[in-house]
């Protein structure tokens, strides 16, 4: 499954893989009911894009599902919504979607690195690329004591947009999703765990993700 513009996939091959720690082009996700981790919670997450604080962020995030959720369908459902579709519909929504679409393209804004001081700032939509990540964009503003109510605005009209053009879908052991990391936002809801032995052993839905670079850089 590929949401994509087209020729992504020949592009992508030719990609160079990011590297974590020790040269590691891949990364485990296990999801735990006992962290507030982004990347492991079973709390619904965000529209967002990875690597949001990044000098290039990935071009593309593959994920393969590695275990699927207990409690699939009913949750664990993922969604895409691809910036055009977005952008289209802010664009003739009300007052509010219009100046969220400001916000998108015609402010800088800044967002912060979770696990380090880093900070990013600048339009989070350009030439019709995204950065996105609301975690980030409230990090920055708390460090920053730039608390504002446009940011809250904003991340709200963001996510009923998104979630009114997305695509809805479920991934069962061995399917692979790629996902552009530019002009898609993508959207982890709800998951679930089944205790086979409280509280340390459950079963969770697990994941791997391999981030492609961009390959002009």
């Amino acid at each position: 499954m590929i949401f994509c513009p087209d020729g992504a996939v020949s592009s992508a091959i030719g990609s160079a893989f990011a590297t974590y720690g020790t040269g590691r082009i891949v990364k485990r996700f296990r999801m735990s009911p006992w962290t507030n981790e982004l990347s492991h919670t079973i709390r619904a997450g965000d529209f967002h894009t990875d690597g949001n604080v990044s000098t290039f962020p990935p071009f593309y995030t593959t994920m393969q599902c590695e275990q699927e959720d207990p409690g699939a369908p009913e949750y664990a459902e993922q969604r895409v919504a691809y910036l055009p579709h977005v952008l289209e519909r802010l664009a003739s929504g009300n007052s509010e979607d219009i100046q969220t679409l400001k916000f998108l393209t015609e402010f800088d804004a800044a967002m912060a690195h979770e696990r380090s001081s880093s900070l990013w700032r600048g339009r989070l939509v350009q030439n019709g690329e995204i950065r996105y990540h609301p975690h980030s964009l409230r990090l920055a503003s708390k460090r920053l004591g730039e608390q504002s109510p446009t940011i809250e605005s904003a991340i709200a009209t963001i996510h009923r947009v998104a979630l009114e053009t997305s695509i809805p879908f479920h991934t069962r052991p061995g399917d692979t999703v790629m996902v552009s990391n530019r002009t898609a936002l993508a959207l982890p809801r709800r998951l679930s765990v089944r205790f086979t032995k409280f509280p340390t052993e459950f079963d969770s839905r697990s994941l791997f993700i391999l981030h492609l670079k961009d390959p002009s850089k």
